[in-house]
């Protein structure tokens, strides 16, 4: 007499979920080997954080790197405060001014692409929901967190210039 077909499906379900060869676990003198495939697009460089970790960086943070350079500015990449990264903090006679974080048009949501009442993606709601977290983060801690559209930063070379001389003091 056949199983009434509930109990067959539990069945079959249950056999597949069980692993019939037990895997064997790495010993300590036995390496676990991992592979990892990742690829490495040409606009970003790599650079090791403040933690020493390796890190990616756009073409439009080298563009506003340029800028940095230009003013003769100081500053640390990948600066992390109470748990989070900023792009960048600028640094003058040893003392942090401010932060700054470039903001990418896309993920961002740049409201000259994306308008408040418009549809975001849930990847854009959750960054601008971060980007909140990060300006309170830094604002509780007492520094002044500038923010620039990768959008300005492309078009924009006299505006972002005259923002950091006027915040940083030049």
């Amino acid at each position: 007499m056949k199983q009434p077909i509930k109990n067959r499906i539990k069945k079959n379900i249950s056999e597949n979920l069980i692993d019939k060869k037990p895997k064997k676990k790495p010993t300590l003198n036995q390496p676990i080997k991992k592979s990892v495939n990742f690829f490495v697009k040409k606009n970003f460089k790599l650079f090791k954080s403040q933690d020493g970790f390796d890190v990616k960086t756009s073409g439009v943070e080298e563009m506003f790197i340029q800028y940095l350079d230009k003013l003769k500015l100081q500053y640390v990449r990948q600066f992390k405060l109470s748990g989070f990264y900023y792009d960048f903090a600028i640094v003058k006679d040893g003392e942090l001014v401010c932060l700054v974080e470039i903001d990418g048009d896309y993920y961002h949501a740049n409201p000259k692409l994306y308008p408040k009442d418009g549809f975001l993606y849930p990847n854009q709601i959750k960054q601008k929901n971060r980007d909140k977290v990060k300006n309170n983060v830094a604002s509780m801690n007492g520094y002044i967190l500038l923010r620039f559209w990768e959008n300005d930063i492309k078009n924009d070379k006299k505006m972002i210039m005259e923002t950091l001389k006027k915040r940083v003091g030049l």
